[in-house]
């Protein structure tokens, strides 16, 4: 299994890699897959479920047995990581990011963003446009 700590501590790849290394079902890691294809679609779980040949909720059902989560929170969390990731490294404005990993509210995604990182993108962004962007918590 891959060490988080000795890798790129802002890379999201890194803690997909323990995710998915750890995940045997291949339906499952074929949704994963799928989504990080194009984290700016809106997948369905109907959509997704007929990638894997079960219906929308066994789709449901088996992602939130396996991940421990529903399928739209994992959604939520891969894009805000994303984001984070994308903020980090990119120094793209806010409205490019959100597009770039599918929010297309901003005033959700600055309260989702502040509650995963602990302030609002914008000012995340000021931090690492200064050289002081802060890792991931």
């Amino acid at each position: 299994m891959n060490d988080i700590s000795s890798s790129n501590p802002l890379d999201p790849t890194a803690m997909l890699n323990l995710t998915v290394q750890s995940v045997t079902d291949q339906r499952v890691l074929t949704v994963i897959a799928k989504l990080h294809t194009d984290l700016s679609r809106d997948f369905t779980a109907e959509e997704l479920g007929q990638k894997v040949g079960l219906r929308e909720s066994q789709m449901r059902a088996v992602f939130k047995k396996i991940m421990g989560v529903s399928l739209m929170r994992f959604i939520k969390q891969e894009r805000l990581t994303e984001a984070h990731y994308l903020f980090a490294t990119e120094f793209l404005t806010v409205a490019k990011v959100m597009a770039r990993v599918g929010f297309h509210d901003r005033s959700h995604f600055n309260r989702e963003f502040k509650a995963a990182f602990g302030m609002p993108p914008g000012e995340f962004r000021k931090q690492c446009l200064a050289g002081k962007c802060p890792t991931a918590v």
